[in-house]
Order: C-alpha cells, then sequence, then structure tokens
C-alpha cells in the first residue's frame, strides 16, 4: 500500500498548496474518485476525503490527519488483491500530482524563470478546475478549464476587465457548451433583436456568434466558441502549456473580441471523452 499512501499524501499536498486564485483544484473527493474508480471503496473515499479537507481547512494538525488515513488504508488489508491492479493508476496519478504542484511553486514565485509543459495525455488536468494565466506583454488574459467537479456540477469563470466585467461563463458537466450571462444587449445572426442573456449557451457555429452592444445600441464586440484538435499552445508570462497530437483531448475556444476586433479575453476548455482516459486501464 506503499504507493497508495504516496498517492494521498500528494492529495493532501496538492489541496492545502493549491488554494491560490490563479489555480483552482478539484476537491480531494473528486481525485479519489478519480484514481479508485474501479473499486469498491465509496465508504473509504469519504473518510479520506474528509480527513484531507479537515486537515486544509485548518480543523485538525498534519500528525492527526496523517494516523487517520493510516488507519484507513490499513483497513484496505483484506482488498489487497482488488487493489493492486490499480497500483499503475496510483503511481500515474500521483506524478501528475506532483506536474500540478510544479506549476503552483511557479505561478507563486516572484523569480524570473518561466516553464514549458508539453503534454501528449491529460495529465495533471484531471485534477485542475481552472487556471488562469497571466499574459505575456502585449496579449490577453486567459482561463483555462479542466474539470468540473462533481459537487457542484459547474465552474463559473470571469474577469474584471473592461468589458469582460459583464460576462460571466459556466461550465457544467451537462454539457460540453459554455453558458453566458451576458449584461449587456446583444444579438445572434438568427436573433436579430437584441436582448439580454441568462445561462445561454453558446454552440460552435457561427449562427450562435454572439454580438454585443451598449445600451444606446453602439456595437462593443462579440462572443464566439470554436472547436480545435491539438495540437495547440497557450503562452503565457510565466508558463507555456503546449498539447500534442495525437492527444485523447478536444479543445473549447471562447473568444471575447472588442469593436477593433482585438481579443480581450480567451476561455479555454478541455473535453475529456472519458473520465478516466488519462490512466492506465486497470488489468491492461
Amino acid at each position: 500500500m506503499d504507493s497508495l499512501l504516496n498517492l494521498l499524501l500528494n492529495v493532501l499536498n496538492v489541496v492545502t498548496t493549491c488554494r491560490g486564485p490563479a489555480l483552482r483544484v478539484v476537491p480531494a473527493l473528486d481525485m479519489l474518485s478519480e484514481v479508485l474508480a474501479d473499486s469498491d471503496l465509496a465508504l473509504e473515499q469519504e473518510q479520506l476525503a474528509g480527513a484531507i479537507r479537515a486537515r486544509a481547512d485548518g480543523q485538525i494538525d498534519l500528525a492527526t490527519c496523517l494516523s487517520q488515513m493510516i488507519q484507513i488504508v490499513q483497513r484496505f488489508d483484506s482488498k489487497r488483491a482488488q487493489l493492486a491492479a490499480l497500483e499503475e493508476r496510483w503511481n500515474a496519478a500521483a506524478k501528475m500530482l506532483d506536474q500540478l504542484l510544479m506549476v503552483s511553486t511557479l505561478l507563486d514565485c516572484d523569480c524570473a524563470r518561466h516553464g514549458h509543459f508539453a503534454f501528449s495525455a491529460n495529465t495533471m488536468f484531471n485534477f485542475v478546475q481552472s487556471l488562469a494565466i497571466e499574459p505575456a506583454p502585449g496579449d490577453c488574459g486567459l482561463v483555462l478549464v479542466a474539470s468540473v467537479p462533481a459537487h457542484s456540477g459547474e465552474v463559473q469563470v470571469n474577469s474584471d476587465a473592461g468589458l469582460l466585467r459583464r460576462i460571466l461563463i459556466t461550465y457544467n458537466r451537462e454539457t460540453e457548451y459554455p453558458r453566458l450571462s451576458v449584461k449587456i444587449p446583444s444579438t445572434t445572426p438568427n436573433e436579430p433583436r437584441q436582448g439580454t442573456r441568462l445561462n445561454w449557451q453558446q454552440r460552435t457555429s457561427p449562427e450562435d456568434d454572439l454580438n454585443l452592444y451598449d445600451f444606446n445600441h453602439r456595437f462593443l464586440g462579440r462572443i464566439i466558441t470554436r472547436r480545435i484538435n491539438p495540437p495547440y499552445e497557450i503562452q503565457g508570462h510565466k508558463l507555456t502549456i503546449v498539447f500534442l497530437a495525437p492527444m485523447n483531448v478536444e479543445i473549447l475556444v471562447t473568444d471575447v473580441i472588442d469593436s477593433r476586433d482585438e481579443l480581450l479575453g480567451r476561455f479555454v476548455k478541455l473535453l475529456r471523452p472519458h473520465p478516466n482516459s488519462s490512466f492506465p486501464e486497470v488489468g491492461a
């Protein structure tokens, strides 16, 4: 069970460390549900997640948290044969969490270092809700949304810059497309009458492109969503992230563009065909 304990320590480290506004990770229960997906350990997942959550919220000290986790893991001995098939998945998940901690350290560092990460699988993004990437000089800000947590069922992203303040984008587990809430009048090619939109689903067709106006009917810009396949590169001030081809992921890119056709903000959603597609198959 050493590999499981190592994984749990990584989960604890990530949940307690990655708490800043730029990097939001999924809850501990979501992480454990994913890496223990093919096992009959629902109760133990809840208990382990509860101990990790209590430590992250400062309700218990580290020694108490570790003691609780070890006691729970020791109860797995009767299922050792069943769980042995998951060991490769645990090792893969631990490496993903190590990558995530590297990104967190880089984002929190005041140094001039730049991180370059290239992925041919979904890797650490299995555990990321959203990652706000500081733009390189002359570029716009970008938010990457990777995983929607099960407990809330949605991830909401926006920005406090200019026109972006009027726009809230929601991603949920029911549809792959973004839902837009826009506080100013808007139109589409098929709906030319101006009106505000709340929780409006934008698909990738040009017929769903959204034109934005102020209340004096002056054109302000537009919002478009398009589907992209890897390779795809995101380049920021501290981070460059490259999704290589072939990769078992699709990408939805939602752009907010002003009236001068300049990009104001970009929101990138990773689409995974199956929740556990990035992990080794059990028994493979």
